[in-house]
């Protein structure tokens, strides 16, 4: 969906078939936005604000066994965007838009991610069953372990390349 009138009315995108449930949105300007889904590895692309929208793949075709769903995107700039999600790889970066997507270097241990925020054109924080980050652009990752007492954060935002929120997946008890 769409709003050009700060949410006074919201208006449905016509988008390409079948491409699975919507798993996140980055729109890095207000023509081009990249949607992540559950169909692995396929990503819905806009560079025309909305009006048309395509599909890209982030896993290589000849790398099939590295495929996951993905589950969060961040982008920086209408070329530099991360993708985070379940495969065996878990981050995905473009430095071009999109034309390729590269796996940076991450820690053999990352799990699964579920979400991603950039507050700054080389800071990104990912968020799974551990805590990734990257200080140079997404081209090498650390891990930090997440504290015992806490569940697997859902989501992340960080306002600042030092300062960030994430709120964790909880179970909700029948009454």
């Amino acid at each position: 969906m769409k709003t050009t009138d700060g949410g006074a009315t919201w208006n449905s995108q016509s988008i390409p078939p079948n491409p699975g449930s919507l798993t996140a949105i980055s729109c890095p300007s207000a023509s081009t936005c990249f949607v992540t889904t559950t169909t692995i590895g396929l990503l819905l692309v806009t560079t025309s604000g909305g009006a048309n929208w395509t599909t890209d793949t982030v896993y290589p075709a000849v790398i099939p066994s590295i495929a996951g769903y993905l589950a969060g995107i961040a982008c920086t700039t209408v070329k530099h965007c991360v993708a985070v999600g379940d495969g065996s790889v878990p981050i995905w970066v473009t430095n071009d838009g999109g034309v390729t997507w590269l796996a940076p270097n991450t820690p053999p241990s990352l799990s699964a991610q579920n979400a991603v925020s950039c507050p700054s054109a080389s800071v990104c924080y990912s968020v799974g069953a551990d805590i990734a980050t990257t200080s140079d652009a997404g081209a090498d990752w650390q891990v930090q372990a997440l504290p015992s007492s806490v569940l697997t954060p859902a989501s992340i935002s960080c306002p600042s390349p030092t300062t960030c929120y994430a709120a964790q997946l909880s179970a909700r008890r029948a009454t």
